[in-house]
């Protein structure tokens, strides 16, 4: 740094001089001329190199300021679908609670829209409570409590330990334990929508299941593939056993779905 002082000063005074020679040198034409045009160029030519080369060295660093405050807190991340469903399932299988921020309550609700009897089988039974449910934007895998000679409930279904609820947050039963022990907290009468499902008593929905989640009496319109025959029902305003079964009826009868998710 000393040096580059010195070298500045230097060039200060060197300009100054020029100055001088350049004042005195030309009041007249011939009295005063002291440096030529050529040696004053060069003079300031070599300055110029000069204050080219400085290199200045940079001074200490200052303290550092203070903490700025703290920013507000970022928006919480929010888990998939799967996700939840794997620590659901890993919670259900170590016997543990999950997560707090965890909801692993399954959601149980009745189709909007009615069929005959001739519902595709058992397989085209799930695959209309898993089109309702992605019709009205609900997350995971439904099946529909229905029976026939290649499944029931209780052969085909998740049985959980958690809740079991309606769409608008009802509680259903505690556990598939409480689910089967012949009655349910709150009727299942409400749609994948929300909406109380209404109509001319009795609203039913196909079955041939028991309240125990085992086959009922055997009449399911062929397997559920014909709409000729008979199939049994449950009334989906009950809480006692007729929930699930109840009525043999038709299989041309326009009759809903229960959906439970897995």
């Amino acid at each position: 740094m000393t040096q580059n002082r010195l070298i500045c000063r230097q060039i200060v005074i060197s300009l100054c001089l020029i100055g001088l020679s350049i004042g005195f040198g030309f009041q007249t034409e011939t009295a005063y001329a002291r440096v030529s045009l050529t040696d004053l160029q060069n003079q300031i030519n070599d300055l110029q190199d000069q204050i080219n080369n400085i290199q200045l060295t940079p001074g200490p660093q200052g303290p550092q300021g203070e903490i700025g405050p703290q920013g507000p807190p970022g928006e919480s991340g929010n888990l998939s679908d799967d996700q939840i469903d794997f620590l659901c399932t890993v919670s259900e299988q170590l016997g543990i609670d999950p997560p707090a921020d965890v909801d692993c309550a399954k959601i149980v609700f009745v189709t909007s829209t009615k069929y005959t009897g001739n519902l595709g089988g058992v397989a085209g039974a799930d695959a209309k409570c898993q089109d309702r449910a992605y019709a009205a934007g609900l997350p995971g895998t439904y099946k529909a409590w229905i029976s026939d000679s290649s499944g029931t409930p209780s052969t085909r279904f998740n049985k959980s330990t958690f809740l079991y609820v309606r769409v608008d947050g009802a509680l259903v039963a505690n556990s598939w334990t409480d689910l089967i022990d012949g009655s349910i907290i709150n009727p299942i009468s409400i749609t994948e929508f929300g909406t109380t499902q209404t109509g001319a008593w009795p609203q039913l929905a196909w079955t041939d299941t028991k309240q125990n989640g085992t086959r009922g009496w055997w009449v399911d319109c062929n397997n559920w593939t014909s709409s000729s025959g008979s199939g049994y029902n449950g009334i989906i305003t009950s809480v006692n056993y007729q929930w699930s079964l109840m009525y043999g009826v038709t299989c041309s009868r326009l009759n809903h779905l229960y959906c439970f998710q897995q």
